[in-house]
């Protein structure tokens, strides 16, 4: 006998717009950051709701654990669309349970998860986050002026300096020197215009 549970999703402040256990496809595939509706959850085994709530890990409807095989970067996009003052926590929720798995080598996913600790204010776990986003991809900016941002907020003028210098340099070397706006950009500098 199956039994039926209420859920009120919108206390966790997100909403399933489709049924959640697509084939291949991840719990949060259908998550929108909307409140207020509330989702009927019908399960034998008592545990669905866990699985539901629980994370992309499990992936497919039959349970089995799939870490293995996770996309980080697709839970970082995933996440990347609840990083607002208001929904960051449904973002950190997503992301915590993988946040220090040796396998996870998502730039992206550590960036969100970095953005999201500063939402918080934990800018501890902020800078550590975005150090190791910055370790994955060096040459991320958005990264960079987030970590930027967080150093600013903690009145490190000087580690915020160091960070716009190096990003400086960085994009100077790997500029493509095809892109007009590039070209303009290095004509201006030799001439003293910028």
């Amino acid at each position: 006998m199956k039994r039926k549970y209420v859920v009120p999703l919108a206390a966790l402040g997100i909403v399933l717009a489709e049924p959640a256990f697509v084939a291949g496809k991840s719990v949060y595939d259908n998550l929108t950051p909307n409140k207020g509706i509330e989702r009927v959850v019908q399960n034998s085994s008592g545990n669905e709701l866990e699985k539901l709530l629980g994370g992309v890990a499990y992936g497919q409807s039959d349970g089995i654990d799939k870490k293995s095989q996770i996309d980080y970067d697709e839970i970082g996009k995933k996440a990347g669309n609840f990083l607002k003052p208001e929904t960051f926590k449904t973002a950190l929720e997503m992301m915590q349970p993988y946040q220090n798995d040796p396998g996870n080598k998502s730039g992206l996913f550590y960036a969100h998860l970095g953005l999201g600790y500063r939402y918080s204010g934990d800018f501890e776990n902020a800078e550590r986050f975005y150090k190791k986003a910055l370790e994955i991809n060096p040459s991320d900016e958005s990264t960079r002026v987030n970590l930027g941002i967080l150093y600013l907020r903690f009145m490190n003028t000087a580690e915020s300096r160091k960070l716009a210098q190096e990003q400086f340099e960085y994009t100077i070397k790997n500029i493509n020197k095809n892109n007009l706006a590039a070209i303009t950009y290095l004509n201006g500098m030799k001439s003293g215009r910028f």
